[in-house]
């Protein structure tokens, strides 16, 4: 794995959209299909749409969060080791599960760092 694919595959903005903002949007909108369509006078539906949107947007804003840590990780270690950096992210597989990307960056880090140190 390069930094530009982590960065145009994992790291960007239409990634998040994509795999975080339009199916939460999508399940969003059959849940409260589904209420509606239990619930005959409505009184019910506005209770249960507030308290299902609170939980998507919270979904949204932390998956959010995550890929913002993730990125100014990428961003850090592509700075401040520039030229080590690389050959190490090259080491990922391309086709890597989201959830042990920032894992895998921070142990990345962690041996970039421990490597420092013991050559200084």
């Amino acid at each position: 794995m390069t930094p530009e694919y982590l960065e145009t595959h994992y790291l960007s903005v239409r990634y998040w959209v994509v795999r975080t903002l339009l199916p939460t949007a999508f399940i969003l909108l059959l849940v409260l299909i589904v209420i509606g369509f239990f619930t005959g006078d409505g009184s019910e539906l506005n209770h249960a749409s507030v308290i299902t949107a609170f939980f998507a947007a919270y979904f949204v804003l932390i998956r959010a969060g995550h890929l913002f840590m993730i990125r100014a990780m990428h961003l850090t270690l592509k700075k401040e080791y520039a030229a080590v950096y690389p050959k190490k992210l090259a080491s990922l597989p391309k086709n890597m599960n989201r959830r042990n990307l920032g894992f895998s960056l921070a142990k990345i880090k962690s041996d970039l760092i421990y490597q420092q140190r013991n050559l200084t």
